[in-house]
């Protein structure tokens, strides 16, 4: 088994992006980004228990049957930038044609995130709809004390149709954990959902029922701040499909505003 690479070899690479698969049927199972002898560091972590992932127990799983993943190099001679947005396009093309995958998928793709501003793409529909669609000021939003709550979800389709196709999914993401002020938090009547990276696109509406419950304790950036679940019912609302302008950018450790 090739354990690195030559100096020269490295030298001539630069970055590039990378993929493991399956040699029984060349299925990809992990879609990579590095430098020097960054493809080969997998196998090592599996080799030494190093780590506990789903892609490291994919490859445990070939070696235990005598087998060893399959390293291919999609392209090298790459800078920094190019290969961040390579890796992206290709997790999302992979998922686009492999719908019923996701991540964390021990069938699938193993990858734990969608790369690299993985949102910054899509049908000509869901793109018209990020950045034409009606947008509301927070001020507009008549909602008794409203917190907005960005959340990830890179395999919904971006149209009014799906958000209110798939509530279940919005609402089981947007419930929590956060971690916010539990004062604040005790106040809150109103969750609106948002997609990250859709300039501010409402995808649910929800009433808070109860108060919220305390997952964690405080943590040392945050101390006047806890773990906060909150318990929801959704809402019927003419504002999904609408575009919230938060008027300044929510943050990846505090990803909510408060609207009152």
């Amino acid at each position: 088994m090739m354990e690195c690479f030559s100096p020269e070899t490295v030298n001539h690479l630069k970055y590039y992006v990378y993929t493991y698969a399956d040699p029984a049927n060349h299925e990809i199972f992990y879609i990579g980004k590095g430098t020097g002898n960054r493809i080969f560091a997998h196998e090592k972590d599996a080799a030494q228990d190093r780590y506990e992932s789903n892609k490291i127990e994919r490859i445990n799983q070939l070696n235990q049957h005598g087998q060893q993943p399959e390293l291919h190099i999609i392209r090298y001679g790459l800078s920094e930038t190019e290969a961040f947005i390579l890796e992206a396009g290709l997790i999302r093309t992979f998922l686009y044609c492999h719908p019923q995958s996701s991540f964390n998928s021990d069938i699938d793709l193993t990858n734990k995130v969608a790369g690299h501003d993985h949102n910054q793409t899509g049908t000509p529909g869901e793109l018209e709809l990020c950045f034409a669609a009606p947008t509301i000021t927070c001020a507009a939003i008549s909602l008794p004390h409203a917190v907005a709550i960005m959340i990830d979800q890179p395999h919904l389709m971006l149209s009014v149709a799906s958000f209110k196709k798939h509530q279940a999914l919005i609402k089981q993401r947007v419930c929590g954990d956060w971690c916010m002020s539990l004062y604040k938090a005790q106040q809150v009547q109103t969750v609106i959902a948002l997609i990250k990276n859709t300039n501010g696109l409402i995808a649910g509406v929800y009433q808070v029922q109860g108060m919220p419950q305390v997952i964690k304790a405080p943590t040392p950036k945050h101390p006047q701040h806890k773990r906060i679940r909150f318990h929801l019912k959704g809402m019927p609302s003419d504002l999904i499909g609408k575009r919230l302008n938060l008027n300044r950018k929510v943050g990846a450790q505090l990803p909510f505003k408060y609207l009152w």
